[in-house]
């Protein structure tokens, strides 16, 4: 690995990302100013958001925040299950409980770490900025960190997905040394050393960690220097390779909003209507300045009047001619107008951030609250939220609960998978409340369908046919959110079915022989020799 050459490439993409950072840091300005120190260095406890006039932008991304992960991701609940990519591998017994099992695993896992905070503000960036990107590690037990979204460039493979990340991040003298000691690079070591000058130990060094495809690498050889995945720790003031090692799965997740072709970055809300955010700010100062107007409107005073003048309610001011001001009452602007015009402003930019999903009562006035408006109004916004939750899921969650799993595995937290499900990848279904939104479309066809199919039996026999009624009710059952260990497997329903099929098969003799029992009684004649009736009277 060439520390100078990394290095080179990381400026290279940081210059080409820079339309994108001025974007962000405008976006940033007016919509996450606790993220705005991208193109500009940040002062330590600085204001941050103080020069704006209204924080609705603000306050709404916030929101869409919490409700991503609170539909996303709800705590302490259950919003994926495991299975593989074998439909008839998955319905083994033995498969189901052992996925099960690791679903519950994975689940206690992830939320006694840091994954709900940390996904939280890769959430916030993603759909304020168009790009998220989340870190994934063992560190005794799962560990997660959230980046800056300066903090990083990436690039894609063919296929379109991120297979390296370039992050540049500071670090004080003290952390590097604490985390790689004496292989930390030069100018940190110097610090500590002997003749070292510990005032020195806060002082900033910039460091890069650098994750891309191994080109060359055994795959025999299970050490950390022939993993699919080759990582890096650059000193970038020192010019040196400071630490190299590997990874099995890439560890960045990063997510994209939406996407431009021919771009790596993503576009989020944020940057998509920061324009109506910019005229938002003016029409709120020009609406501050009417209603200071009208409450202390400008006034003409004669040269000859003494004293000061009473601008209070009701004051009185003698004077020795009248009228004394003369104020146009048309240059105050109108401020019932203003004000409907900036709401209407205001509503867009809720509206922007999925508001009649996230918060669906809010936005009603009167009595217009019932309980089908709201539900319509959710699920209206799933249906426009729908392509950007199905690339969280892919790019985000999919990858990020994988990797969980086989950390978890590589770990001791969970048993190696049975030996049946040898070469089959491990398959996410969502259960959480937006993605069971998402798939309420396909229930409801699937119902109606069913419907129509049965209508149609009656006249057209043979309809039913056309049905695949084990498929199609398991799959019904798993898009309503019904728990896969309350879903029998296609092993237990066959045998439920030979049980039945034999409880029959015993009903139907017994009927048979009582029938037969029967009219061998009313018989006046021996039965003939051999016969069913000579049998049952010999019982």
């Amino acid at each position: 690995m060439d520390a100078l050459e990394i290095i080179k490439l990381q400026e290279r993409l940081e210059a080409r990302d820079s339309t994108f950072r001025s974007t962000w840091q405008e976006t940033a300005d007016y919509i996450f100013p606790r993220e705005n120190s991208i193109t500009r260095d940040g002062v330590y406890g600085q204001r941050r958001g103080q020069e704006l006039y209204d924080v609705t932008a603000i306050l709404a991304a916030d929101d869409m925040t919490s409700g991503l992960v609170t539909y996303l991701i709800p705590a302490g609940q259950k919003f994926f299950a495991l299975s593989t990519s074998d439909a008839e591998v998955a319905e083994l017994d033995i498969v189901k409980s052992y996925m099960a099992k690791a679903t519950e695993i994975i689940h206690e896992e992830l939320y006694s770490s840091n994954f709900r905070m940390q996904v939280t503000e890769t959430l916030h960036s993603l759909h304020v900025f168009g790009t998220g990107n989340i870190f994934s590690e063992w560190r005794n037990g799962l560990n997660f960190m959230d980046w800056d979204i300066s903090r990083y460039q990436m690039l894609e493979n063919a296929q379109g997905e991120i297979d390296t990340m370039v992050l540049k991040f500071p670090l004080t003298a003290r952390q590097a040394f604490k985390k790689w000691g004496q292989m930390a690079g030069k100018s940190v070591v110097e610090i500590f050393a002997d003749n070292g000058d510990p005032k020195k130990a806060e002082d900033v060094m910039w460091f890069i960690h650098i994750v891309r495809p191994r080109e060359n690498r055994n795959p025999r050889l299970e050490d950390t220097l022939n993993m699919p995945f080759e990582s890096g720790y650059i000193s970038v003031k020192d010019k040196v390779v400071i630490s190299e090692s590997g990874y099995e799965e890439f560890p960045y997740h990063t997510p994209r909003w939406s996407k431009t072709s021919g771009e790596t970055h993503g576009r989020g809300i944020g940057t998509k209507i920061l324009p109506q955010v910019k005229v938002l700010q003016g029409m709120v100062r020009d609406l501050v300045e009417v209603a200071n107007k009208n409450a202390n409107p400008h006034r003409e005073v004669l040269s000859t009047f003494e004293g000061e003048y009473d601008t209070t309610p009701g004051g009185r001011n003698d004077v020795t001619d009248l009228p004394s001001s003369y104020v146009d009452p048309n240059n105050f602007g109108s401020f019932p107008v203003n004000k409907d015009i900036v709401e209407m402003q205001r509503q867009l930019v809720r509206q922007a951030f999925f508001d009649d999903a996230f918060a669906p009562v809010t936005g009603l006035t009167g009595d217009r609250r019932n309980e089908l408006e709201i539900q319509q109004r959710i699920q209206e916004a799933f249906r426009r939220v729908g392509s950007p939750i199905g690339r969280i899921e892919t790019e985000l969650f999919t990858p990020l609960i994988t990797r969980s799993y086989m950390l978890l595995v590589r770990n001791g937290r969970i048993q190696p998978a049975p030996e049946v499900m040898r070469d089959q990848n491990i398959k996410v279904v969502y259960r959480g409340l937006l993605s069971l939104a998402q798939q309420d479309a396909e229930v409801r066809a699937s119902q109606q369908w069913i419907a129509v199919v049965g209508e149609m039996e009656a006249i057209m026999p043979g309809s039913i046919d056309n049905i695949d009624q084990d498929d199609a009710i398991r799959r019904i059952g798993r898009a309503l959110g019904v728990n896969e260990e309350d879903i029998a497997s296609m092993e237990q329903v066959k045998a439920k079915r030979e049980e039945r099929r034999a409880e029959l098969e015993r009903q139907q003799a017994l009927e048979a022989a009582q029938v037969a029992a029967g009219a061998y009684g009313q018989t006046t004649k021996a039965p003939e020799e051999g016969s069913a009736a000579e049998v049952i009277g010999a019982m």
